[in-house]
C-alpha cells in the first residue's frame, strides 16, 4: 500500500469530495478490556498487514448495559487505519481474540 505524505499547506487546500475519491480508507474502532495487550494486538495486526496502521487510545472508564444490568469497566479503543477493501479482514482476528468480559 502506497503511503501519500502531505505538507500542512497542501493539507488546507485539498477538496475532501477529491481526497475521498482518490484514496479510499476506513477507520475501524475496536474496543479491547483495559487489562489487554493492545500494544502485543497491534503489532500483530500490523504484522500480518490486516492493518496499516493501529493507533492505541488511552484508557477510558465505559458504563454499559451488560446482560440485563447497569454494568462498567475500564476499556481501551484501538483505531485500525486501512483501505477500503481490507475493512472486513478485522472481523476474524477480533472475534479470535475477544475474551467475555469478567
Amino acid at each position: 500500500m502506497a503511503s501519500t505524505m502531505f505538507r500542512s499547506s497542501q493539507v488546507r487546500s485539498l477538496d475532501p469530495r477529491r481526497l475521498m475519491a482518490e484514496f479510499e480508507f476506513v477507520l475501524v474502532l475496536t474496543t479491547l478490556p483495559g487489562d489487554a495487550d493492545a500494544a502485543s494486538f497491534a503489532r500483530t495486526l500490523v504484522e500480518d498487514r490486516l492493518a496499516a496502521c493501529v493507533n492505541l487510545l488511552p484508557l477510558m472508564e465505559s458504563v454499559f448495559r451488560w446482560e440485563g444490568r447497569i454494568d462498567r469497566d475500564t476499556e481501551r479503543h484501538i483505531v485500525r487505519n486501512d483501505a477500503n477493501h481490507y475493512a472486513g479482514t478485522l472481523r476474524g482476528p477480533v472475534s479470535q481474540n475477544a475474551a467475555p468480559a469478567s
